[in-house]
């Protein structure tokens, strides 16, 4: 196949070199901010496969960390032989010390792509999402954590019967349990449309953060749409967080999922991640049954063919490696602050009624980033951004813009006890900052009106019986009296406290119904009103 001539610049050195004495680089596929990936032929077997380099001229402080996750991706990915994840060949170091892995080259388009042009129908659906919990269950037996599962890095090729096969791409994030991560305390790398609710904070991603990420991945499957989207990457992770699962049919009103199926991507999102299924295989067990309730001519998950999906051509296709370098990533650090780096472009489709009318919903092309930072006296005001809660005083953050974002914005800091205070945030320059001094609200006290006694027919409280002019005279008196007088009216000094704390009552029957006033307490009262 031609090499992509707009992806393959002449002064690109590895383009013709030969890696590890056997590996010749043919053209470059993709690239991105760590690395690149490139076509090359494996010699003496003559077999294509992708190599992913990465970068050598990092920052001598980045570079450690970078090396040390590379070659954890290699020598984890080779460990995982499993027909729905990318193969991992070999994997090495360049003549000038830049790290390479070797992996399968696959033909085929991704699921993003596939699913530009809508939802996929329910049989499908439930293949693609069986195969990648397929792969996604052998990685967790194997102990390993994907950490950025997305549409992106799922993959449709044909086997060469003819039929599809879901593969499990880019494991270029996955750590074992065991192991501190390298990206550093505090921060997480993933991508926000998928990130889990613990990822988006910072905090530890295990299997369940995976089911999270699947979840999502499930909804835009059967809807055509992203559960969650904004305009920014800190509103999508913010909404992560914060936003109860949008109902399938109030995302896309158009689409028409199964409830059970509904209800196995909620459980998948639930913002608890003990509220979710607890590994992979345990998704696997509740997707087969439903497989077997929905679609049960579907007799094997590895045999039936995709119909949603066009077949790809089999001379003139799309050769795609097995690498998300050229996918986006967000770092929330513990700060509060977010980092943006290549925002994917995910545009979405729904399908209505017998035609597919598309509907796009793409994400802005992002031009702008400026630090942000607001502070307040006093401290822990709760910082919005036209309306987009970005966390509290003193706040510290990165924000990049998309195209159509203003750059002047409303900032406002909401504190209780304090007047909300407002202002504009230009966003245009170098740094947007701001400072604002909340003025505090007085605490005004209303006083308690006493309620009337009631009028009506002799009563029983507690046991004490009251005619109703006897009822009206004792209300009257425990609402009024000063504690001297309730204490001469033989009430222990527990029982007055109580009296005194808890009034006004509204009846005879309110007060004796009290806890710790008995009838002896109501008597008293009852021989006090005469």
């Amino acid at each position: 196949m031609d090499p992509p001539a707009q992806d393959t610049p002449p002064a690109d050195r590895l383009v013709g070199a030969t890696l590890g004495g056997k590996y010749l680089i043919e053209y470059r596929l993709a690239r991105g901010g760590t690395g690149a990936v490139y076509r090359a032929i494996q010699h003496p077997i003559h077999r294509p496969v992708a190599i992913k380099v990465m970068r050598p001229d990092l920052p001598e402080e980045e570079l450690e960390n970078f090396e040390q996750r590379f070659l954890k991706e290699a020598s984890q990915m080779g460990s995982l032989q499993h027909p729905n994840i990318v193969t991992v060949h070999d994997f090495g170091r360049t003549e000038d010390g830049a790290c390479f892995i070797v992996m399968e080259l696959l033909e085929g388009e991704t699921l993003k792509d596939a699913l530009r042009s809508g939802p996929m129908s329910l049989e499908s659906g439930l293949e693609v999402s069986l195969q990648l919990t397929r792969g996604l269950r052998h990685a967790h037996r194997a102990g390993m954590i994907h950490r950025d599962i997305k549409a992106g890095n799922a993959m449709l090729i044909r086997d060469p019967d003819g039929r599809f096969q879901t593969k499990l791409l880019d494991f270029g994030l996955v750590k074992s349990l065991d192991e501190v991560s390298v990206t550093g305390a505090g921060s997480f790398i993933g991508t926000p449309h998928y990130a889990s609710p613990e990822q988006a904070r910072g905090l530890t991603a295990d299997f369940r953060s995976d089911i999270y990420s699947l979840g999502v991945l499930m909804y835009r499957i059967f809807t055509g749409r992203l559960p969650f989207y904004r305009r920014n990457p800190m509103a999508i992770a913010i909404a992560h967080i914060q936003e109860p699962f949008p109902p399938m049919g109030h995302r896309a009103p158009e689409s028409d999922v199964p409830e059970a199926i509904e209800a196995v991507v909620r459980r998948c999102m639930e913002k608890a991640p003990g509220d979710r299924f607890p590994d992979a295989a345990a998704l696997f067990e509740a997707l087969n049954e439903l497989r077997q309730q929905l679609a049960p001519n579907l007799t094997s998950i590895e045999t039936i063919s995709l119909p949603a999906v066009e077949p790809l051509p089999s001379h003139g296709g799309r050769w795609l490696a097995a690498s998300g370098l050229v996918g986006g990533i967000v770092v929330l650090a513990s700060v509060g602050a977010v980092v943006w780096s290549g925002m994917p472009s995910e545009p979405v489709a729904t399908r209505s009624g017998p035609n597919v009318e598309v509907v796009a919903e793409p994400e802005p092309e992002l031009v702008h980033e400026v630090p942000v930072l607001v502070s307040s006296e006093p401290s822990g005001a709760v910082v919005f951004l036209d309306d987009l809660n970005i966390g509290t005083t003193p706040h510290a953050g990165k924000l990049r813009l998309g195209s159509e974002e203003p750059m002047i914005q409303t900032l406002r800091l909401e504190s209780t006890g304090y007047r909300t205070a407002e202002a504009e945030l230009d966003l245009s320059g170098e740094t947007a900052t701001a400072h604002l001094i909340l003025e505090k609200v007085p605490v005004v006290v209303p006083k308690k009106k006493p309620v009337p006694p009631p009028v009506g027919p002799d009563v029983t409280a507690d046991g004490v019986r009251f005619t109703s002019s006897e009822a009206s005279a004792a209300v009257r008196f425990i609402n009024t009296a000063p504690e001297a007088e309730l204490r001469s009216a033989g009430i222990a000094g527990r029982q007055v406290n109580i009296i005194l704390g808890a009034r006004p009552f509204s009846s005879i029957g309110a007060f004796a119904s009290t806890h710790f006033i008995g009838e002896k307490t109501v008597e008293a009262v009852r021989r006090a009103a005469l």
